[in-house]
């Protein structure tokens, strides 16, 4: 009976602690799943870089449930868990984690952007010339037509 209960116990440490190693390289790949992301993204993120200086009334956020960004997202994820020698780990658990990581370093850039504005407009008058705020429209509206991003109004 003691025998049964050791080898249950250390099957459940064995367990957990494959479990932990396993969680911790999802988490390593997501890391570098985000960085592959703000690397084919860079368009965008800057444009809502831009955006927040000029003050311009919308900005662009990822449309995650876009077959294309979850397509994307997935395969990066393949890819980079086959690069690890990664066999197994939950696709979807992997995507959800990767999307909110990559969301909140989306939303932590606007916010760096925003504080920039806000500095800048102790210094200066005007943010940004009728030209680049025409360019910044443009761009927003060439990026709202593929179906990764959507156009948010403040």
């Amino acid at each position: 009976m003691i025998y049964k209960f050791k080898t249950a116990i250390l099957l459940c440490i064995t367990s957990f602690s494959i479990s932990a190693s396993n969680s911790q390289l999802a988490d390593k790949i997501s890391d570098e799943v985000v960085d592959a992301l703000i690397e084919s993204h860079a368009k965008m993120i800057n444009t809502n870089i831009l955006s927040e200086i000029c003050r311009s009334p919308q900005y662009l956020s990822i449309n995650y449930a876009a077959n294309k960004i979850r397509s994307e997202i997935a395969e990066k994820i393949k890819i980079v868990a086959t690069q690890r020698k990664l066999e197994q780990y939950n696709l979807t658990e992997l995507i959800e984690i990767t999307s909110l990581e990559f969301q909140a370093f989306l939303d932590g850039t606007r916010y760096g952007a925003y504080v920039a504005k806000n500095y800048k407009l102790g210094t200066l008058e005007n943010e940004c010339s009728k030209e680049v705020q025409l360019t910044l429209q443009a761009s927003q509206k060439k990026l709202s037509d593929e179906e990764s991003y959507l156009v948010v109004s403040r």
